[in-house]
Order: structure tokens, then C-alpha cells, then sequence
């Protein structure tokens, strides 16, 4: 019998324009971008209200008033997929819960009170209003209703809550300034003198630090 032969096909790679020496080819950034998607990180509302310790930072009375005045007139869902759409009981009760931090139990509640009447609640979100509040009782995060009424009082937002918002930001930017020259002055450090990490290291490599707070005195000279 005569064998049948095996035929192997070789395959041969072959570069397209050279592309493996371009120097410019578009990143993955470029190539979304014509497409119109954002890849920027935004700034968003709750970003800034992160103390050192990883906990979100109590809301002033004067800017939880606004919230609580700008609840009005929403319809309020018992559960949703997205905020962005409509408001529910779960990101609803998380900013009401956390008003408790901003005073006390009384103030928190009674945002709540005002809350349920001056909305539009619908008859799941009616039916369900007092166990989900007991359900979400240990959320807790006040910003969260900035965000909501940015999405669903966006006139509201724009003319009331964010002019104070942005003072706020401001006087923190001014706190956190006027406490860097606090450490300056207590250091008796001279802001006009010449001094960079170069010098950090020469002093370092002829060993005249003795302890670290000298270190760390030189370190606040090129902050």
C-alpha cells in the first residue's frame, strides 16, 4: 500500500508597517479618548470629607440644614440600581443616619420626620419605610445627601448647597496652610534660606544627624 505523504505547513510571521520600531503608537488612553470616554479621575463630592483616621467627617450643622431643606419634592424609590436615576430608602437612610454625628439622636430623627413628608415615597418605598430604617440603622454617612440632591435637585444644589460647600473646602485649604506655617515658626525655620534634600544627604553621609527630630526639622525646610 502506498503511504499517504504528511504535508506540514510552515508559518512564517510577518510584521505589518514595521510596527515593532514605531515610536508613536497611540496608548490605550488615546485610542478611548477618540471614542469620547473620560479616563480622568473627577473630583468627587465626599472625596474631601475623609478625615486622617479614614472616617468621613462630621457635617456642620449649617450645611446639614441645607440638606435636610433640600430633600423636598423627590420621589423616593424603595430600591434602585443607580442613584444617578432615582432615590432610594438605603442611600436615603445612610445620609440621614449619619446626622446623628453632626448633633445628636433628636436632630436625626427629626430629619427624618421632615424627610417623610415633604417627598413623594412610593407605596413599596411607604410599606417598607420603618424596618429598612431599622435594617440600615448601622450606615451611616451624611455627605451621601449632598450627592443625592446634586443628582435630583440639581437647581437646588447649584444656588444653595454648593456655594457652602465650596467654603467649606476653602476654609479647610486655609486651616491646613495656616498649620504648616505654625510648624514653620515653631521650628524657627527661615522659609528664605536655600536649603535642599542635597544638603539632607551630605549631612546624613557625615553623620551629623543624632537623633531623628533633626532629620525630620530639616525634612519640614523643603517641604
Amino acid at each position: 500500500m502506498e503511504k499517504g505523504v504528511q504535508k506540514k505547513e510552515v508559518l512564517h510571521y510577518k510584521e505589518l508597517n514595521d510596527w515593532s520600531n514605531a515610536h508613536h503608537l497611540a496608548s490605550l488612553h488615546n485610542i478611548l479618548g477618540s471614542w469620547n470616554v473620560d479616563l480622568t479621575a473627577k473630583d468627587d463630592d465626599i472625596s474631601n470629607k475623609v478625615s486622617y483616621d479614614c472616617t468621613f467627617e462630621a457635617m456642620s450643622i449649617e450645611i446639614a440644614d441645607v440638606c435636610t431643606q433640600g430633600l423636598k419634592g423627590l420621589t423616593i424609590h424603595n430600591d434602585t440600581n443607580t442613584l444617578a436615576r432615582e432615590t432610594s430608602l438605603l442611600p436615603l437612610f445612610m445620609g440621614l443616619n449619619g446626622l446623628e454625628q453632626t448633633k445628636d439622636k433628636q436632630y436625626k430623627e427629626d430629619a427624618y420626620t421632615t424627610v417623610y413628608k415633604n417627598n413623594i415615597l412610593t407605596p413599596k418605598a411607604n410599606e417598607h419605610w420603618s424596618d429598612r430604617k431599622g435594617k440600615y440603622s448601622s450606615r451611616a454617612n451624611a455627605w451621601i445627601l449632598t450627592k443625592i440632591i446634586k443628582l435630583h435637585n440639581k437647581e437646588y444644589y447649584e444656588t444653595t448647597l454648593k456655594p457652602l460647600l465650596k467654603k467649606r473646602l476653602q476654609d479647610k485649604n486655609k486651616s491646613k496652610h495656616e498649620k504648616k506655617l505654625e510648624i514653620i515658626e515653631k521650628q524657627g525655620i527661615d522659609i528664605n534660606n536655600i536649603f535642599i534634600f542635597g544638603n539632607i544627604s551630605e549631612k546624613a553621609t557625615r553623620e551629623e544627624y543624632k537623633e531623628e527630630a533633626a532629620i525630620a526639622t530639616d525634612l519640614t525646610k523643603v517641604i
